[in-house]
């Protein structure tokens, strides 16, 4: 997962203005959403309680929603877009170098 954001972008974004603050913040927010919905469909797919599941489908399709919303607006300002294709699970499971089980 890569939601951390660097101590270089940190400092990019606070010396960033107008658009190019408004890109910057947009796609730190979309690697953001990324990375959360990759950790919901890994808990929507192996957990055991259906509340839980509901609780981790419910945020992959709000997460989607918003994905969309902010990929929009960046294309707006003439940026290319920078929704990637989301990873599917195993790639998820071994972002920490662990296996899932067989």
């Amino acid at each position: 997962m890569t939601a951390e954001v660097s101590a270089h972008e940190l400092l990019t974004l606070q010396g960033a203005e107008g658009v190019e603050f408004d890109v910057l913040f947009l796609r730190l927010m979309v690697r953001h959403h990324e990375d959360g919905i990759a950790m919901a469909r890994n808990a929507s797919a192996f957990v055991r309680m259906p509340k839980i599941r509901k609780i981790a489908n419910d945020f992959i399709y709000q997460q989607e929603h918003e994905l969309a919303q902010m990929d929009r607006l960046i294309t707006s300002y003439g940026a290319q877009s920078s929704t990637l294709p989301l990873p599917e699970l195993p790639a998820f499971a071994m972002c920490k170098g662990q296996q899932l089980p067989e």
